[in-house]
């Protein structure tokens, strides 16, 4: 069995464990997680997603620059860290130089799935889909999507649309908002 296959079960057992703890009990209140350190993993298991992340800056004209393969997923260094409050802004290629990128089928990620987010330390934190969207990239609502968020969050970023075989892109950005899940 390939590593990545496994990561993804024990994933699942994981979220399917939290499931049955947290329904046996009412939902606590939130509390903000300890968290602080940079992700360098991402599992989504609807989507056998298990994926290292990297962080890079912004551009000098502070434009998000695209990640540097298909199969890895960038964090953007100016937006929260794993499990603490705010907003962890991802982005992943949906296909890249003839690739399939590791984003491909974002936008099969329904409200109340879960994804897994693991910190430099090996600390795993869980979040849930709250919801999924495309936005044409010209007007898309920036700020709201990669500023600051009221809850501890993690967007997930890729394209989407039509690809412009004449400016070389595609036309619109699928975004996925998850929350950060309480723990007991």
């Amino acid at each position: 069995m390939m590593e990545g296959t496994l990561v993804v079960r024990r994933m699942l057992a994981l979220t399917v464990l939290v499931i049955l703890a947290t329904s046996a009990r009412s939902a606590p209140a939130y509390a903000a997680p300890a968290g602080g350190e940079a992700p360098v993993r991402l599992v989504i298991p609807a989507l056998a997603v298990d994926a290292d992340v990297a962080g890079v800056s912004l551009n000098e004209d502070l434009t998000m620059p695209a990640p540097p393969s298909a199969a890895l997923v960038a964090w953007y260094t100016y937006s929260a860290t794993a499990g603490t409050d705010g907003n962890v802004v991802l982005a992943g290629h949906r296909d890249w130089q003839g690739q399939r990128g590791i984003f491909h089928a974002l936008d099969r990620v329904a409200e109340g799935e879960l994804l897994w987010l693991q910190d430099a330390t090996s600390v795993w934190y869980l979040y849930a889909v709250v919801w999924s969207a495309s936005y044409p990239e010209e007007s898309a609502p920036i700020e709201a999507l990669v500023g600051a968020t009221s809850r501890p969050s993690m967007t997930l970023i890729t394209c989407s649309g039509a690809f412009d075989r004449s400016i070389g892109r595609y036309l619109e950005r699928r975004v996925v908002r998850a929350e950060l899940v309480p723990t007991i």
